[in-house]
């Protein structure tokens, strides 16, 4: 994924976001290949890996991320928390939402 935004705080998120994902998507992978990678992760995974990104893709995936984070190691979950977060902080930057006490879409 390449930041398509000038702004620097953007280019952070997405830095940390891609990272992250090359922790959390091989370890999806590999349950796809298995077979027990849960329908609704799956799609919103694909429509990630197939160049969706809006924010609406992130959180999405976020979520259905932070749904199944039990089927996953220690360590890809702790990156699963991580990626909720800078998604989270994306979501926000994108609805210009400053304040802690407000909506939260990953909050389900």
């Amino acid at each position: 994924m390449q930041a398509v935004y000038k702004d620097p705080t953007y280019e952070h998120v997405f830095t940390k976001i891609d990272k992250l994902q090359g922790k959390i998507f091989p370890q999806m992978d590999k349950l796809a290949r298995e077979g027990k990678l849960p329908e609704l992760l799956g799609k919103r995974w694909a429509r990630v890996l197939d160049g969706d990104d809006s924010t609406v893709a992130f959180t999405e995936l976020a979520q259905s991320l932070g749904l199944y984070a039990g089927m996953f190691d220690e360590h890809t979950q702790s990156a699963i928390a991580e990626y909720r977060e800078f998604v989270q902080q994306l979501f926000q930057m994108d609805e210009g939402i400053e304040t802690p006490n407000t909506y939260d879409p990953l909050r389900a």
